[in-house]
């Protein structure tokens, strides 16, 4: 059985060994600011306050940092034990040996159903990226 800890650990490292960013475990930040056509990263890193200034940051928020999950109008008519949102609690046995359709814009839409394989869902799911 897999960790799903040392599995998100694992790839962080890959990411960092394919774009070379330094990657900082136990870090916080506390504010973001410009500064000087740049910006300043206050950061609270194994308990130790610090600043950084960067050119270009990224905020990989995941989808909480969006407002939370978003599910399309199209499934209100859908009754709700017949789809499911990875921003919830997912029943992965539930479609074994079932035909599972995926619709999603980010790694959820590929995690969710190679879960669902695992759990025996039926080899033919088919992902669709609906963006947002």
């Amino acid at each position: 059985m897999t960790n799903p800890r040392v599995d998100w650990v694992e790839y962080l490292e890959w990411s960092h060994q394919q774009v070379d960013v330094p990657l900082r475990f136990r870090t916080h930040v506390t504010d973001l600011e410009r500064a000087d056509g740049a910006f300043r990263l206050h950061l609270v890193e194994n308990g130790v306050p610090a600043i950084i200034t960067a050119r270009k940051i990224v905020l990989a928020t995941g989808v909480e940092g969006t407002g939370g999950p978003f599910v399309p109008a199209d499934f209100d008519a859908v009754p709700v034990h017949r789809w499911a949102h990875t921003g919830h609690a997912i029943d992965f046995d539930g479609p074994a040996g079932r035909r599972i359709d995926i619709f999603g814009a980010s790694t959820s839409a590929l995690d969710a159903p190679a879960t669902a394989l695992e759990h025996g869902a039926a080899t033919e799911a088919e992902a669709v990226d609906v963006g947002r």
